[in-house]
């Protein structure tokens, strides 16, 4: 597995105020805002999600959730995640989930989502920013998860809208590295980067 990039500079942008973080298929939205988010949390996921992207498998999770893996799949300015238990040998997945940063992109990854797993259809999608979570059938047996999985979703959702540049730019470097040539600074984009028709949440196991 490819090491980690170096730590990566936190940024908070003004704009960033507050998230909407809605479960498809039920009525469950919650604000999040960004101040339940600590940088020291973000200073752990922004390499994390750098390197969660990167690779064609899934990675552990940051420590002390290590024994889950997730794989990511940047989409535009947003991102699709789907992370995967430990609870059967296949390692099921638990949750698939979109984060948006604007409206554009939004409205295509939110389509994305419902038309994949078929969930929410009729469902109003909210402003952006977001984070839309599908729930897989596996995270049923694993209810420790459920301790935990909201905040990492919101907390991830949140590293990245706040700092998508400097990942796509450590993911780059990442991929670089694993085929032995260096990362072009400026104009280029990120090779991991593909349609989630190419890879849904449920691929690659």
């Amino acid at each position: 597995m490819t090491k980690p990039p170096d730590a990566l500079a936190v940024t908070r942008p003004a704009w960033a105020l507050a998230l909407h973080h809605v479960t498809l298929g039920v009525d469950d939205v919650r604000i999040s805002p960004w101040s339940e988010v600590a940088d020291e949390t973000l200073a752990v996921l922004i390499p994390w999600l750098a390197l969660a992207c990167a690779n064609d498998e899934p990675v552990p999770l940051p420590a002390g959730l290590e024994h889950h893996t997730a794989v990511g799949i940047p989409h535009g300015s947003g991102l699709v995640m789907t992370v995967y238990g430990s609870i059967l040998s296949e390692n099921p997945p638990l949750v698939t989930f979109g984060v948006a940063q604007v409206a554009d992109n939004g409205d295509d990854i939110w389509r994305r989502l419902t038309q994949c797993f078929d969930v929410a259809r009729d469902s109003q999608k909210p402003p952006e920013p977001w984070c839309g979570v599908v729930v897989h059938p596996a995270l049923a047996l694993d209810s420790a998860v459920m301790k935990w999985i909201g905040d990492f979703e919101r907390h991830v959702a949140w590293a990245w809208i706040t700092n998508a540049s400097n990942i796509k730019a450590a993911i780059h470097g990442v991929v670089s590295l694993k085929h032995g040539s260096p990362a072009r600074r400026t104009g280029a984009r990120c090779p991991r980067e593909k349609s989630i028709d190419q890879r849904t949440g449920t691929t690659g196991r």
